[in-house]
Order: C-alpha cells, then structure tokens, then sequence
C-alpha cells in the first residue's frame, strides 16, 4: 500500500556498531516498502551536547560560520536554491555572524547572541534551539534521502 503522506523515520541515540546494524535493517525496510524521497523531504540529524557549556555551545556556532558553506555544497541544490524548501533549513551562518556570536567574549555575552540568532526559531540549517530542551544541536540541511550509506555517512559526519 502506497503512503500519500510523508512518514518520518527517528532513529534511537545510537553510534559504532549498533548505528551500523540500525542503518542496515533500516535500509532493507526502506527497500521492502519502496519508499522514496523528494525534494520535499529532509534528514535531520540531532548531535549530542549534553553536558556541554553555552561557551562550548558558542564555539560550536563559530565553527558552522565557517564549515556552512562547505556543506551546503555536500546537500541538494534545491535545498538551498527553493525558498519553500529552504524555509525549514535557512542558512545561519550569516545570521550568528550578525548576532555577534563570533565576537562575544563573555558567556553572557554569547547567550545573548545565540539567542538573537535565532529567535525561537528552528527551522535553520543548525537549529540551536533544541540545546536547552534535548540537549543536542540539530542539523536540518541535508536533502532527504532513503539511502542507509548516505544516511549514515552524513550523520557520521555530523557528529
């Protein structure tokens, strides 16, 4: 039976071997279905930052100012190019630039500017707002795609 409707696929907090082993069964289910992906479709990938500091936290949003670019060169033209698909995965490396994330000193001074950069808004290509909630990071910027290697190879890469 054919889905009309998108199905969302959330794996466990999983790593080493037992990501390997999930990807794998992950894919002979995708295949068993025939499910597929379009342009409309996203993977997001939540990396964990519990434990970590709004400093280490800010270090991290210094680091995405200057990888993004790179990146959006890894993911699907359209997830970039089509406003109504990027609307979920805006870029957001100017955004901290503007917010003063790469300037603030003080941890109370990145705070501030992490928030700022966001807003409460999530739908960024690094989605920070879930860092006080969930205790990850969220990375929205890839296309979708029902490709286990591909999958794994990109939340690998996140991490």
């Amino acid at each position: 039976m054919a889905h009309s409707t998108g199905v969302e696929v959330a794996s466990p907090p999983i790593a080493g071997e037992a990501a390997d082993a999930f990807f794998l069964t992950l894919g002979e289910a995708l295949r068993f279905h025939r499910a597929h992906a379009d342009a409309s479709c996203g993977l997001h990938v939540h990396v964990n930052m519990r434990g970590a500091t709004w400093d280490d936290l800010a270090r991290v949003a210094r680091l995405w100012v200057k990888v993004e670019g790179a990146l959006w060169n890894a993911v699907a033209p359209s997830r970039r190019r089509v406003r109504a698909i990027n609307h979920y995965c805006a870029a957001t490396g100017a955004r901290l630039e503007r917010a003063g994330v790469v300037t603030a000193q003080t941890t109370q001074d990145k705070v501030s500017a992490l928030n700022a950069a966001h807003n409460g808004d999530r739908y960024f290509a690094l989605n920070l707002t879930v860092f006080q909630s969930r205790g990850t990071v969220e990375i929205r910027m890839h296309h979708g795609t029902v490709n286990p290697v591909k999958i794994r190879q990109w939340a690998a890469s996140m991490s």
